[in-house]
């Protein structure tokens, strides 16, 4: 395999010997880790979604010109935004 990597010669990656030699090792090895590669990258987007959604859209959704999310905000128990305003 080392001597057809090395190979300056692209045809001999068209003869059925080297496909099927390919073949078998994408079936044997690098099929169930890309497949599982893949899943994990699935579950981490999943997760970021829901992480999103739930923060910035459950939690302080953004309304109007407000864009900070007020409950993070909170000094001393008293609202910095509103005490602001109050100002």
């Amino acid at each position: 395999m080392d001597a057809v990597s090395n190979s300056e010669e692209l045809e001999i990656f068209e003869t059925d010997t080297i496909r099927d030699m390919i073949d078998y090792k994408w079936e044997t090895f690098a099929k169930r880790q890309h497949l599982f590669g893949g899943f994990v990258h699935l579950c981490y987007l999943i997760v970021l979604i829901l992480y999103i959604n739930h923060t910035f859209l459950v939690l302080a959704p953004v309304v109007g010109e407000d864009i900070v999310p007020t409950h993070i905000i909170i000094k001393d128990k008293v609202d910095v935004k509103r005490q602001r305003e109050m100002s």
